[in-house]
């Protein structure tokens, strides 16, 4: 965790409304409630990108108006960081012993992007799909910064700017260590059962064919499981898939010749007249 440095980007507006515990207030037994005007957010807009580690801030900037983060603007961004992280994480540069942390957005993927860190020997670790809850920046820092300014108008987007810098500038250490270790406490928590989730719709050909032949040959799910190193639920519904397509793709070829289906991923089915089919049909 030493090591990593995480980044994101986001949008700090003109005027955030505020919430509804911060608008709240005390009223006596029996008054109305009060009226409130309904508040949305102003169109005035900057957009913030941020990186940091477990100490500080490591650099952050804004995005002049009127352009997006594309592949050419992030690898602008990235020789920034780098030197950033030369004047103020030198005993990590000289090694360069530090990893990047990003989401999967295509300008963080793009091939210009990739030759750059190749080049620099620069790791960049990708973040787990469907996660927006394990991204430091989305449970941290962001939270924070926006929470000071909801509720507030600026009157233009130096302004923005400049109450954006000072919120940055006041958050402690213990706040970036404090939330490095929540962070490694929700991987620890979460990670094991979404992975357990998701396993199948990242199992390779070889292992699901060797479950599917297994399964087929009446081996029990749970001895399964502990061959292929699959969590049981795994092994469950790659089974029950299998079952599934096999009986759409027969009931899609009905009268279809069987060198046809040869490469069909087909199952099998419970239906007694399409025994004999399923036999002359390789699972893969």
């Amino acid at each position: 965790m030493q090591k990593i440095i995480t980044r994101d980007e986001t949008w700090v507006y003109q005027y955030d409304p505020e919430t509804k515990r911060q608008s709240s207030q005390w009223i006596e037994r029996g008054e109305p409630k009060p009226k409130r005007a309904r508040f949305t957010k102003s169109k005035v807009k900057t957009l913030l990108v941020t990186f940091f580690y477990i100490n500080s801030l490591v650099h952050h900037e804004f995005i002049p108006f009127g352009r997006t983060i594309n592949q050419e603007v992030y690898l602008v961004i990235m020789r920034r960081l780098r030197e950033a992280v030369r004047s103020k994480r030198p005993e990590r540069w000289q090694n360069n012993d530090w990893i990047l942390y990003v989401d999967n957005a295509r300008p963080h993927t793009a091939h210009v992007v990739l030759q750059f860190l190749a080049k620099h020997s620069t790791i960049q670790i990708p973040h787990p799909p469907y996660s927006p809850d394990l991204a430091p920046n989305d449970f941290f820092l962001y939270p924070k910064l926006k929470m000071k300014l909801k509720g507030r108008k600026f009157d233009n987007v130096d302004m923005i700017q400049a109450e954006s810098k000072a919120t940055l500038r006041n958050l402690s250490k213990s706040d970036f260590i404090s939330c490095f270790d929540n962070w490694k406490k929700k991987m620890e928590q979460i990670m094991p059962c979404r992975c357990q989730q998701r396993n199948f719709q990242y199992t390779d050909d070889f292992t699901r064919g060797v479950v599917i032949r297994l399964k087929r040959a009446d081996g029990f799910i749970r001895q399964i499981a502990a061959d292929t190193h699959l969590g049981v639920s795994t092994v469950h519904r790659l089974w029950r898939r299998w079952l599934e397509k096999g009986n759409e793709a027969i009931y899609r070829n009905v009268g279809a010749e069987p060198e046809l289906l040869q490469h069909a991923w087909i199952g099998v089915s419970f239906d007694k007249q399409w025994r004999t089919l399923i036999q002359l049909v390789p699972p893969f």
